[in-house]
């Protein structure tokens, strides 16, 4: 586990999956799922909007811009949040 943000942060790890476990994630309940946040970086945004709709994934936060970055939201199969952005907070060298 690493503790990021101080006292008031939060932390980030990874967990083991127990395949034998016959509720999976599903253990979890949706509101949970949905608290969890993951953020990847790109340097070709709207490239990977074309490409993830042609596959017919639905965004719930469309492609959009902020004074900070690009960026669009999808649920994963598991109901994760799963953030695509660019820019300031992505990997171009600005922060």
């Amino acid at each position: 586990m690493i503790r990021v943000g101080g006292a008031t942060g939060g932390t980030i790890g990874l967990l083991v999956h127990n395949s034998d476990d016959p509720f999976g994630s599903k253990s979890t309940t949706p509101q949970q799922r949905a608290g969890i946040h993951v953020e990847l970086t790109t340097d070709h945004l709207d490239a990977l909007h074309e490409q993830l709709k042609g596959r017919g994934v639905e965004f719930f936060e469309p492609l959009h811009d902020e004074p900070w970055e690009r960026s669009m939201s999808v649920h994963d199969p598991d109901g994760y949040t799963i953030e695509f952005a660019e820019g300031r907070r992505g990997h171009r060298g600005v922060t």
